[in-house]
């Protein structure tokens, strides 16, 4: 049976009645590209049909393109010719996009369609228009009341002042860092005491001092480090443990977030009764924070409902959309609450639509408002050698005008790079790329490392300990679990795409078949003796989340088991009773945020994901290194990936 096109699924549906007409070529061409989906195909229907004008080509051309745009992550479409002709050139041919873009920016300024748009915020239709001097704007309403309920509280934070002088905060914050940082301070594994950089420092400072703070930096620039050192600091300050909440948009970001704060404690040589409130601190996504009711979908935090909190941090902001992060200051007593949020701005957005945090810092020299309200962390402690300019120069978009890559090599010469470098290898036909997987499969899980044990080998030791130990600390099996996932965290494959032989589906499949006969004789593609495991779906009650790395074991007693390292112990489950998981050899870039490895390889698509190649995704998988990358793919769209920016729309100030 042939599968129908989305097109032939709008013509049975009576959403195209004509298949040969100006008005069914323009939804044709735009059910193609199949960026949209039938829902939003009948809302644009009823669209035209509320505005009087269903068969107006060039308004469908602006509704399908504001739908577009949402789903790409932009929260308005920008109404003038040149913007219009762009956007309305990814499904509609040059010329014809002209003439709809002049048609329609002429009709809508003639008050044509008075129905559907107003500029009035309190009128009853579902689009906005916002025009201010040179900015005009389409919204969809509820999307501008995100936007604009966001603007006006952080503004509100903005404005509140200090309830004592800057002379006494200043004071009182000099006393609180001298004793956090010298008399009581952290001590690395090394037993060397940690030293925070001058700008780790001014982050705690000013987050005593100031109601509403940022705190933007790169990866491995110490932003959830720091995060402890603050707390202890807010804690002497006088606000409550109990009063102070921590959240993140993932369930692995909060999980990170516990297990960086448990650590942390266990740093400090003789911790007083101020340093242990942090175990009463609240850690967790921002939905379990406002109570998210799935059945409403709702939260119950909101309005008039507020959070009984005296700070709230925020960490991997960039990870939130517009809609999430309005529900969040919708439910802060913006009067007596501190507000802090940490993330990097150069990072991949949120997947929903809105870039929060980026909006939030402005682009210009001039912070305005913001001053004394941003710090930018910069020295990267993560990154080795010419990995630390190399991320810098792609953030920049810069590389190809600067430096050139370096020349493809075989995959053996670049499993041989040293540490802090980075090497290309050239694409391959399908039978080179599937030699190549192996050949890093061989490198990571077969070759026995420096103590002479490899991947395989202590798999194979693991599994022939009884499980039941682990809940009572066996030192043997402990240790070697703890060599076991440095193991695990020695290479990870990051694709930009999921599915095909380039995706992370396809690289699994190869990876699982090629190494499962070396593991488990009696395994299959998925479910055998020693195969990572990447969690997909949060499961609170057993403390996993999505994004989670674990490895599945067959035990002595041939019971199939799934075990995930925390900071200071190890769960272990039934794999029967784990809802949700896929192979881990593999995972997307998106999906790796917030992790890191010692090395990095990054499989760039020959076909397909155009749309996800740019260079906020290269700077994040190249910042996923702490020692090496290795990139599969051509030169070419490594260039055309760095050179294009994420670029999503809205009329965020300040």
């Amino acid at each position: 049976m042939i599968s129908k096109t989305t097109y032939d699924r709008l013509y049975d549906i009576g959403i195209v009645k004509s298949r040969d007409n100006e008005f069914s070529n323009l939804i044709k061409a735009a059910a193609v590209k199949e960026e949209l989906i039938l829902l939003d195909y009948m809302s644009v229907r009823d669209l035209l049909e509320l505005s009087g004008n269903g068969n107006d080509s060039p308004l469908a051309a602006v509704l399908i393109s504001m739908f577009i745009s949402l789903n790409r992550g932009s929260i308005c479409l920008k109404v003038n010719k040149t913007s219009l002709v762009n956007t309305f050139k990814r499904f509609i041919h040059k010329d014809k996009s002209l003439q709809y873009s002049e048609e329609f920016i002429s009709r809508l300024n003639a008050g044509e369609y008075e129905e559907l748009i107003s500029q009035d915020n309190k009128a009853y239709l579902p689009i906005i228009r916002v025009k201010k001097g040179k900015i005009d704007l389409l919204y969809f309403k509820k999307y501008y009341g995100y936007e604009a309920g966001l603007k006006d509280a952080v503004r509100s934070l903005l404005d509140v002042k200090l309830s004592v002088g800057k002379e006494y905060q200043d004071d009182i914050t000099d006393k609180i860092l001298d004793e956090v940082l010298l008399k009581k301070t952290m001590f690395m594994d090394n037993g060397l005491p940690m030293r925070l950089d001058e700008m780790q420092v001014l982050a705690i400072r000013l987050s005593l001092i100031n109601n509403f703070l940022i705190i933007s930096g790169g990866p491995g620039t110490g932003k959830t480090s720091i995060l402890f050192t603050m707390i202890r600091s807010l804690v002497r300050k006088g606000f409550k443990s109990e009063s102070i909440f921590v959240s993140a948009p993932t369930g692995r970001a909060a999980q990170r977030i516990i297990d960086s704060l448990r650590k942390s404690l266990t740093m400090i040589k003789d911790p007083s009764d101020d340093d242990k409130c942090i175990n009463d601190v609240s850690v967790s996504t921002i939905h379990r924070l406002l109570r998210y009711n799935p059945v409403k979908k709702n939260f119950l935090y909101k309005d008039d409902y507020l959070l009984p909190a005296d700070v709230i941090i925020v960490d991997e902001v960039s990870m939130v959309d517009v809609c999430l992060m309005h529900s969040l200051f919708k439910a802060i007593n913006l009067d007596t609450t501190k507000v802090i949020l940490v993330g990097d701005r150069d990072q991949l957005p949120s997947v929903s639509a809105g870039s929060v945090l980026s909006d939030l810092i402005p682009s210009g020299k001039s912070l305005g408002k913001m001053k004394d309200r941003i710090v930018f962390l910069q020295n990267d402690y993560r990154s080795k050698g010419r990995l630390k300019s190399l991320a810098l120069q792609i953030n920049k978009g810069a590389i190809t005008d600067s430096i050139k890559w370096q020349i493809p090599v075989h995959i053996h010469d670049a499993l041989k790079i040293e540490v802090g470098e980075y090497a290309i290898v050239k694409p391959s036909d399908r039978a080179g790329w599937i030699e190549i997987l192996k050949l890093w499969a061989e490198h990571f899980y077969m070759i026995p490392d420096d103590r002479g044990d490899s991947y395989i080998s202590l798999v194979k030791r693991v599994s022939k300990f009884n499980f039941d130990q682990l809940c009572v600390d066996d030192d043997t099996c402990r240790l070697m679990l703890d060599r076991l996932f440095e193991h695990l965290q020695r290479a990870k494959i990051l694709t930009i795409i999921r599915e095909g032989l380039f995706g992370c589906s396809g690289i699994n499949k190869i990876l699982s078949e090629f190494l499962s006969p070396h593991l488990d004789d009696n395994g299959t593609d998925l479910i055998f003796n020693g195969a990572p495991v990447l969690i997909t779906k949060n499961d609170y009650g057993k403390e996993l989340f999505n994004g989670d790395i674990g490895v599945m074991f067959r035990d002595i007693k041939g019971v199939s088991r799934l075990v995930v390292k925390k900071t200071d112990k190890y769960l272990t489950y039934l794999l029967d009773s784990v809802s949700s998981y896929e192979l881990g050899f593999a995972m997307t870039i998106h999906k790796s945020q917030g992790s890191e490895f010692d090395n990095i390889f990054i499989v760039l698509p020959e076909k397909g994901g155009e749309a996800l190649l740019t260079r906020e995704i290269i700077y994040t998988g190249f910042t996923r290194a702490k020692e090496r990358v290795i990139v599969y793919g051509k030169e070419s769209v490594l260039n055309c990936a760095v050179k294009r920016s994420i670029d999503r729309v809205s009329g965020f100030s300040i």
